[in-house]
């Protein structure tokens, strides 16, 4: 089962600002590409603000599976309709026994880059990013979510 964060209005008022808001990294806007983008989860979700999101993994996006034989490079722009409070980055790891929040930073400014690798990363992991802006939308706190990104072990051979 695929699910996307949407707005489930019924009133015929999709997409307004006090409402979820469901986000396609889509290369165009054709029918084609749109569903496409939805198939390959490259979607997120926001709380209603339109906060543009992109994450990368060794430059493959969200929604996808990545097979690293080193540590993961990690990409993240983000661009806010307000100023952006915090980015986390969250791994989740059998051994960790769950999600664990890897970096947090602070932006201040509504546009936000940024580039590491994991240094800790060592055995199959699942990512993701979560953004909060300054403000309300509508009573809720203005957040972002990325689809994850699957990243399994390759261990180089000696």
């Amino acid at each position: 089962m695929r699910r996307i964060a949407s707005s489930d209005d019924h009133r015929a008022h999709p997409g307004q600002p006090q409402y979820g808001l469901a986000a396609v990294a889509a290369p165009g806007r054709t029918r084609g590409e749109i569903f496409n983008a939805l198939y390959q989860r490259r979607t997120y979700g926001t709380t209603g603000s339109k906060i543009l999101l992109e994450f990368l993994i060794d430059g493959q996006p969200m929604g996808r599976e990545v097979a690293a034989r080193d540590k993961p490079k990690l990409s993240i722009e983000a661009h806010g309709t307000a100023e952006i409070e915090t980015v986390d980055v969250l791994r989740y790891s059998n051994s960790a026994g769950g999600f664990q929040i890897l970096q947090t930073m602070h932006p201040g400014t509504a546009d936000f880059r940024w580039n590491a690798a994991d240094d800790t990363f060592r055995e199959d992991s699942t990512y993701y990013v979560r953004l909060r802006q300054v403000g309300l939308v509508r009573d809720h706190v203005a957040m972002a979510w990325s689809s994850p990104i699957w990243v399994k072990s390759e261990h180089k051979e000696s």
